[in-house]
């Protein structure tokens, strides 16, 4: 009879660093300049040591046989030291505010794999450094008290997993946004359209998210690709009385992805989709708060179907290549008892929706079932 292995994923986790910043303001003329200067060195690392524990199966038991000690893969070490400069300048005019940014970030990563239990020994070792200077710019404008157009744009960076070979390079992206707020007593509005042009997207190799050949360890370029949308939030009061008010939140994300140039590898295409990108995600809130601290929530949430892969645009049988598009309701409440408790409580899923959430690692997964708990709150 097949034997069930249960793998310990046991690890230790360390990090420390250090940061400073240093702010003023001054003017030139008629603009007034508030900048900033800033440094960060952080180090961490994530430390695996994890074996493998097999039980037989007898007469529908679980009977524990043996420990499977780790091998290099699960017995490992990575670690990273990185520096980050910045300096910051915002320039107001009036109604006009431009921020100017410029950030630099070294990034220099380690793998030591170990050929013993002992760590004695070691049976490989993988390092890689990565560095850039990203610039941005953003910009506000003021169409009286309540109405502004906004619009930026910014160079991002993401450094490879600390098990990335030398040589890999970062993810690095040019992202633009442009859109419209409206702020009042009651009610606010934000209308953002969006896009990012990736140099290069990487996937940070794990088990919950394997990489090309079912690998749990690393870093796989994706090539290049475009992510654009529109993003809308808004929020209002729906009744307002001495004695409570009824809030509404509405948001929603819309998102349209695909690579524009072949992976160096091969794996991925020019024309395929980002996995695990839903192109639509809308989430509602509905309230009543109470003058004297009280109140609910009952809130939904809905995330369109998902591609597990960047294969669902190649024509071929997507049956098991997708997620469930699914909604989830929420319900919570919660009420002062004195000034500094309150008692609260909570049920997630509340219709026990049950759907396909994910495929990796191992099948399909669904969302968690419906949970309740209730709990005090306490201020000190």
């Amino acid at each position: 009879m097949t034997d069930v292995r249960v793998k310990d994923n046991a690890r230790e986790y360390y990090g420390e660093g250090i940061q400073f910043e240093l702010a003023g303001n001054f003017a030139t003329g008629s603009v007034a300049h508030e900048w900033l200067l800033g440094a960060r060195r952080h180090s961490d690392e994530a430390d695996r040591f994890q074996p493998t524990t097999v039980y037989n199966q007898v007469n529908g038991s679980l009977v524990f046989d043996s420990i499977i000690q780790p091998g290099s893969g699960d017995n490992r070490l990575d670690e990273a030291d990185a520096l980050a400069l910045w300096a910051q300048n915002r320039m107001s005019m009036g109604a006009l505010d431009v921020t100017l940014s410029l950030r630099s970030e070294d990034v220099e990563t380690e793998s030591t794999r170990f050929g013993s239990l002992d760590r004695s020994s070691v049976a490989s070792t993988r390092d890689n450094d990565v560095d850039d200077v990203l610039a941005g710019l953003g910009a506000t404008y003021s169409l009286g008290e309540s109405w502004q157009i906004l619009a930026g744009v910014h160079e991002g960076f993401a450094p490879p997993g600390g098990g990335a070979v030398g040589g890999t390079e970062p993810e690095e992206s040019t992202n633009y946004e442009f859109g419209t707020r409206y702020r009042d007593d009651r009610s606010s509005l934000d209308i953002i359209a969006f896009y990012s042009d990736y140099k290069n997207t990487v996937n940070n190799c794990s088990v919950a998210n394997p990489c090309t050949g079912a690998r749990s360890f690393g870093t796989e370029s994706l090539g290049e690709a475009e992510v654009r949308g529109l993003e809308i939030s808004a929020s209002t009061v729906l009744l307002s009385t001495p004695h409570f008010t009824v809030p509404v939140l509405l948001s929603y994300t819309h998102t349209d992805a695909e690579i524009t140039r072949d992976s160096d590898t091969g794996n991925v295409l020019k024309g395929d989709n980002l996995q695990y990108l839903p192109d639509n995600v809308t989430h509602v809130s509905l309230g009543l708060e109470g003058t004297g601290g009280w109140n609910t929530y009952i809130s939904s949430t809905f995330i369109s179907s998902m591609c597990v892969d960047n294969r669902c645009e190649r024509g071929l049988d997507n049956n098991f290549r997708k997620t469930d598009s699914y909604l989830t309701v929420d319900l919570s409440a919660s009420v002062p008892v004195t000034e500094s408790v309150d008692l609260f409580a909570r049920v997630d899923n509340l219709l026990d929706d049950e759907s396909i959430v994910a495929r990796s690692p191992a099948g399909a997964r669904v969302n968690k079932p419906r949970r309740g708990y209730v709990g005090a709150r306490l201020r000190f």
